[in-house]
């Protein structure tokens, strides 16, 4: 038998998560021709952020939780 529920009134809930990554390049090139030499380095360092989100807002009263206990008849439980 159900003997408690609890009802949510005008709910609403809201997650929202973050990440920051931080990428780092370095290349060495090198080259040339005809007796020259040539060569450079190349360093790149960024971070990317990337945000996501859920959103959830009920539009009518809901039952989220209930309690039920174990009814006895006669000696017997049902």
């Amino acid at each position: 038998m159900v003997t408690a529920i609890k009802i949510a009134n005008n709910a609403s809930l809201t997650r929202q998560t973050s990440e920051v990554q931080a990428v780092g390049v370095n290349v060495e090139g090198g080259g040339g021709g005809h007796g020259v030499e040539a060569g450079c380095t190349v360093q790149r360092e960024r971070e990317v952020y990337s945000i996501a989100g859920e959103s959830f807002m009920a539009e009518e009263d809901f039952v989220y939780a209930f309690q039920v206990r174990k009814c006895h008849f006669g000696g017997r439980g049902v």
